[in-house]
């Protein structure tokens, strides 16, 4: 490479110096190699690019070019500026500086212009890293050069510069520039040095070494075990759920039976109240008709007290027609004390059958037994007033009573009406 100096400076304090000037005068001199044109960085134009705006840097000349100023006037940032636009920006990860305005994308171009020829400028612009440089980067501009090699040889800031004064690390760098290290080997021990004892250090600023990387696998891998117990006992709580639903399900089924045998033993019970209601109105009649019944054999008493004297044929006639109304009516009285009395023990039957519907047989039974009776009374009352019935009449009519022969007929009249 062939490079001459035109400028010296030395930088005060802690002030950054940064070779600008000799940006692409690598690519001069390979390209001189080849007998083409050899360019230099002429002058930047950032559009947007970390703190600075709108900014115009240069114009720079052939040769080295060295640029100082104060601390914190961006030096770091004109040279990382025109580092981006030849191999692309940097990406913003972590905690790191990769210039990015706070509005918008890095933007700027480069300009290059021939050392010696009539060639013209060449215009390097870069936006979005995915975009690229545009145009392409001409082969005169930088050739074959990559961003380890510019960072190497071709921008280096004060304390690199000083450092140069020992021969073998500027050795070190020329050897080590075409292979893509960016410091001398001993830098690169250093660093490597460095490197280890930050991952082997406990302190929480180092969050990737080692042992805190292994205190975090461990707090992990404690929280996995006491997740995974939980989720063990929800699965355990799972599955008793689905246990209880089906016995949930169960007792449902249990209470629509219990349910359904109450509504039951409520119609039934309601069904007792009404044949309770029924038979205590069937007393209550009975009690009526044997009332009425008492009331009238007082009746017919008097009655045949009065018919005592000797009646006439017409008297005679009247009483006997009298006679036979009463028995008539006595009749009706009597069948329907017979049918009350009936109705009764039907009454009573259900009831009893409606308590205990369990002893069925019994049931049959006692109903049989009814009408065993019901059947012997109709057969016997009959039979009980034709036979006193006749022996009365007959002695009546021997005696020549009428009230006796009166009372001999309706007993008969009474046995065949019943």
């Amino acid at each position: 490479m062939s490079r001459e100096p035109r400028h010296a400076a030395h930088a005060r304090g802690r002030e950054d110096a940064v070779s600008q000037g000799t940006h692409k005068q690598a690519d001069q001199s390979q390209q001189a190699a080849k007998g083409h044109e050899r360019f230099y960085l002429r002058s930047a134009h950032i559009d947007a690019y970390g703190a600075m705006l709108q900014r115009n840097i240069g114009p720079f000349a052939p040769g080295m070019n060295v640029v100082y100023g104060a601390n914190e006037s961006g030096k770091t940032t004109v040279s990382s500026f025109i580092e981006g636009v030849l191999f692309g920006w940097e990406e913003a990860r972590g905690n790191r500086n990769a210039y990015k305005p706070l509005s918008g994308e890095r933007s700027g171009t480069l300009v290059f212009s021939p050392v010696e020829g009539t060639a013209s400028d060449v215009r390097c612009t870069r936006a979005r890293n995915a975009d690229g440089i545009q145009p392409d980067p001409h082969p005169r501009v930088l050739a074959d050069i990559d961003k380890e090699t510019y960072g190497t040889v071709f921008s280096l800031d004060s304390d690199e510069l000083l450092g140069l004064r020992r021969t073998g690390d500027i050795t070190a760098r020329l050897l080590t520039a075409g292979s893509g290290t960016a410091a001398s080997p001993a830098t690169a021990l250093a660093s490597v040095e460095e490197s280890l004892s930050d991952l082997m250090s406990c302190k929480a600023s180092v969050p990737n070494s080692i042992p805190n990387l292994v205190d975090e696998q461990e707090r992990l891998s404690a929280e996995i075990a006491a997740l995974s117990a939980k989720a063990e006992q929800q699965r355990a709580s799972k599955r008793e759920f689905d246990q209880l639903s089906s016995r949930i399900q169960s007792l449902q089924d249990n209470i629509d039976d219990l349910n359904e045998q109450v509504e039951e033993l409520l119609l039934a019970r309601e069904a007792i109240v009404q044949s309770g209601e029924q038979e205590a109105a069937l007393h209550h009649r009975y009690q009526a008709l044997e009332d009425e019944e008492s009331g009238m054999a007082v009746q017919g008493a008097h009655v045949t007290a009065e018919l005592v004297p000797v009646l006439d044929a017409v008297s005679e006639r009247e009483l006997r027609e009298q006679i036979e109304n009463l028995a008539t009516e006595r009749a009706r009285l009597e069948q329907a004390v017979a049918l009350s009395k009936q109705d009764y023990l039907v009454a009573q039957t259900t009831l009893k059958s409606l308590e205990d519907a369990d002893d069925v047989r019994a049931m049959q039974g006692k109903a049989s037994a009814q009408r065993k009776v019901q059947i012997a009374l109709s057969v016997v009352m009959p039979l009980l007033f034709a036979g006193t019935g006749v022996p009365v009449f007959i002695y009546g009519r021997h005696a020549g009573s009428l009230s006796i022969t009166a009372l001999g007929i309706m007993l008969v009249v009474f046995a065949a009406l019943v």
